[in-house]
Formats: C-alpha cells, sequence, structure tokens
C-alpha cells in the first residue's frame, strides 16, 4: 500500500529568523542542465533508478529507521511505496502508464520480485526457489529480472500475464535479465560454459552470446528499440569498459582519466549513460553520446554542491536519473536540460540548524519573483492568488522571497534556529508571475 511521507512535528519548529536576500545574484556558470534534489522519504540516502517519459521516477530511499524502501517521485513529491511485509524494498524501473518494478522482502530472509500498480504491490514470485528481483518494465507491461530455481541457481526471467517465464542460460548455470525494450527483446548476461560470464540479447525464442571487448566477462544492462545494447566488458588489457552492441558489433566506449567505466542505459537516440573512473579513481556520471563521452559533473551549476557519481536512465526527452553526493550524503537526483520550463528547488547547504542555509531556485523567470516555503506536513495548499493550483505542504509559511537574475536563478539565505535541530523540514517554492510550483525537498535537520 502507498503512503505519502509525512510526519507531523507539531508546533516545536520555531519561526525561521533571520531571513538575508541575495536578489539576482551573480549569473551561473554556463551548463547544460538544471539538477533537482529529488530528496528522502526520512532518512539520508537515496538513489534514483529508472524514469519515464513523463519526467517521474523510481528508486530506494532509507527512511528515519535507515531502513531502504522503494520510492516514486511524482515530479514533486517522494513516496514510500512500502514492502511486502518484510524489512526493505527498492524499485528499478517505471512505464509511461506509472506501473513500477522492483523488489521487496516477503520476510527478514528473502526478496521477491514485485509491481506496483495504481497504489497496490503485487509479489510477482520466483521460477520454484526463494527469491527474485525485477529491472525493467515495457509499455506492454513485460518485466525481466532474475529468479531462484528449485536447484538454487539462477534464471533470467521474463513476466508478462502473470506467468513468470524462464529464458534459459548461454549454457552455463545461471543467467540475468536487466534490459527490456518494446519489442519484448531482453539484454542481460549469462554463464557460459567455462564459467565466465557474457552480455547476450534474448529476441525471439533465442538467446544469443554478444561477445566481448576482448576480455573473458562482459554484461549487458539495456536494449533500446532500435535493438541497441550497452552494458560492460573486460578489455583485452584487463579493465572493464562501458560498451555497446549494434547489429553483431560492439564498440568501446572509452573512459575519461580512469581505468573503468560502465554504461547502464540507452535511450531511443543512443544516447548513453553510466558512470566512468577519473584520475583519482572516483566514479562520475556520464553522457555518451556520437562517439563522445561527457562528464555531467562540466554541465551543471559549478557552484551547486552536487557531485554526480552514476547516471542510471536517460529519457528520450534527455531527463537523467542517478545518484550522487550533496552535503555529504548520497542523494537521489534527477538532471533536467536547460530550457525545459521546470522550476527547481535546491538545498538547504549545508543543511546544518542554528546556522545560516541556503536555498536555491533554477529553471525561474527572469525577473520574478519566488517565493520560499516550508511546513512540518504534506498536503495540500492552494497558490495565493492561483486558483486551482497547489502547493504540496500543509500549512506552508513564507520564510523568504527573491527574485531571479536573468539566468532563471535566485537564492535565499535562511537563518534556521537551534530549534530545528532533530525535526524534519518539507520546503517548496512557487513564483507568483506564473503560478508555476518547484519540487518539495526534504530535510532532516541534524
Amino acid at each position: 500500500m502507498q503512503k505519502r511521507h509525512a510526519v507531523g512535528l507539531g508546533p516545536v519548529f520555531a519561526a525561521l529568523l533571520g531571513t538575508h536576500l541575495c536578489l539576482g545574484g551573480a549569473a551561473a556558470l554556463a551548463q547544460n542542465y538544471n539538477v533537482i534534489h529529488l530528496g528522502t522519504v526520512g532518512g539520508n540516502d537515496s538513489e534514483s533508478r529508472g524514469l519515464n517519459e513523463n519526467g517521474q521516477v523510481v528508486g530506494w530511499s532509507d527512511d528515519v529507521n535507515g531502513t531502504d524502501h522503494a520510492f516514486y517521485w511524482d515530479g514533486t513529491l517522494m513516496t514510500d511505496l512500502g514492502t511486502l511485509g518484510g524489512r526493505e524494498s527498492n524499485a528499478r524501473d517505471i512505464n509511461n502508464q506509472g506501473v513500477i518494478c522492483g523488489r521487496a522482502d516477503i520476510d527478514y530472509w528473502f526478496q521477491h520480485a514485485t509491481r506496483w500498480v495504481g497504489g497496490s504491490i503485487e509479489d510477482l514470485g520466483t521460477l520454484g526457489g526463494q527469491e527474485s528481483s525485477a529491472y525493467n518494465i515495457n509499455e506492454a507491461g513485460q518485466i525481466v529480472g532474475w529468479a531462484d530455481i528449485e536447484s538454487g541457481a539462477v534464471r533470467a526471467f521474463l513476466w508478462e500475464n502473470g506467468v513468470m517465464n524462464d529464458l534459459g542460460t548461454l549454457g552455463g548455470v545461471s543467467s540475468w535479465a536487466h534490459g527490456l525494450n518494446a519489442q519484448g527483446d531482453v539484454a542481460g548476461y549469462s554463464y557460459i560454459p567455462g564459467g565466465v560470464k557474457h552480455a547476450y540479447l534474448y529476441s525471439g525464442g533465442a538467446m544469443t552470446d554478444l561477445g566481448t571487448l576482448g576480455g573473458p566477462t562482459s554484461r549487458a544492462f539495456s536494449v533500446n528499440d532500435n535493438g541497441v545494447v550497452v552494458g560492460e566488458s573486460d578489455t583485452a588489457a584487463g579493465p572493464s569498459h562501458a560498451c555497446m552492441w549494434d547489429n553483431g558489433v560492439v564498440t568501446d566506449l572509452g573512459t575519461v582519466g580512469g581505468p573503468r567505466s560502465q554504461a547502464w542505459h540507452v535511450n531511443n537516440l543512443n544516447q548513453v549513460v553510466g558512470w566512468a573512473e577519473n584520475d583519482a579513481g572516483s566514479n562520475r556520471a556520464f553522457l555518451w553520446e556520437n562517439g563522445v563521452m561527457y562528464m555531467l559533473n562540466d554541465y551543471i551549476d559549478q557552484n551547486s554542491g552536487w557531485n554526480l557519481k552514476e547516471a542510471y536512465s536517460i529519457s528520450d526527452a534527455g531527463f537523467i536519473s542517478g545518484r550522487g553526493t550533496y552535503n555529504g550524503n548520497t542523494r537521489a537526483f534527477l538532471l533536467v536540460p536547460t530550457g525545459i520550463s521546470f522550476l527547481t528547488l535546491g538545498g538547504p547547504d549545508p543543511g546544518l540548524s542554528n546556522a545560516d542555509n541556503t536555498f536555491t531556485v533554477d529553471g525561474a523567470t527572469p525577473g520574478a519573483e519566488q517565493v520560499f516555503l516550508y511546513g512540518l506536513k504534506t498536503g495540500s495548499t492552494e497558490v495565493p492568488g492561483c486558483q486551482g493550483v497547489f502547493l504540496s505542504l500543509n500549512k506552508p509559511k513564507e520564510i523568504a522571497r527573491a527574485v531571479a537574475d536573468a539566468g532563471g536563478h535566485a537564492e535565499a539565505v535562511v537563518f534556521v534556529p537551534r530549534q530545528g535541530s532533530g525535526l524534519k523540514v518539507y520546503f517548496q517554492t512557487y513564483e507568483a508571475a506564473t503560478c508555476r510550483t518547484s519540487n518539495v525537498v526534504t530535510h532532516l535537520f541534524p
């Protein structure tokens, strides 16, 4: 059962004091994306995985108890999707009808592949063993993933119309399915005879070995509607590289600075996202297109406080979901190409009580006033002067106003008193001139 994650904290949180505004601050550096901070369901960390063409995102977040729960982000607010009775869950993909797939614990020990439809959670079962997990869903409602068989080996599955089908292997013991396109083609990896893993494409009832970049192993994670497959492969030199298989030809997508990279997803424009190590050995999110690998950190506001670590999915509209670090915590993000009308709230930075905290808005109308609000519960409150347009906060209180500069950027610096320590607060903004509202940022002040 879905539930809006909202905790009533009562009147303890004192009025935020000492507000001082940065009106029309210095223009941001040239960039290609605004970063939307998706927040958490009450804990410190979150990670976004799948997204659809409506800009809706799914993934996982830890709750106030530190337990990982699947979430759904609807463009404004994050919803805890719950579990199958166990402790944890994780959502991996969402189609354009809003149907979500992933996995959830059924008890303390075991997880099952899961589907969330219209607020209900459904156990997809196994192939006779104890565990399973789902990774991808298409518009026909087909779902792929892996499931244990009775012997304990793992098999790739394709689930449709209530039936989980074993896709077999490349001759080895186990296989896994990760990617799925509109035609029902499946990408994944399987053991081959000899005990190493090879990427495969399953199409028309046959599983085809995609080979490698010269090394022993490869894995495939995504296939688009053109039949293009991406993943990773060991190279002849050793380290694994992100790669693309197209019409039987494998292409090394390269690296940036470091020895390793991995591709997670390819959209129908053949744009690829994933991660690559830099020369310091740290993962950095990338976008690959037309033969060039771009580090996404170079295409966001350099003062945003974000370090984008991995990009997991890219829509045909160019939205990108993934995980990064923000204020020292792992957080889910959504990248929105600049030029798309999307009011994006960021902050608080540094996220501490008894301190000044900076809030930012991007994607605003130049010269338009931005109204910054907070609340202690989520809810529905009509935007003043904007009939039929609603905020996602219950009884919101205004804390600041700022005018957007020529680049559509505004900032407000707000002093959060000591009384805010230990409280979870919801923040949102609106633009009075256009009646646009931003995403909700949830923060637990230490």
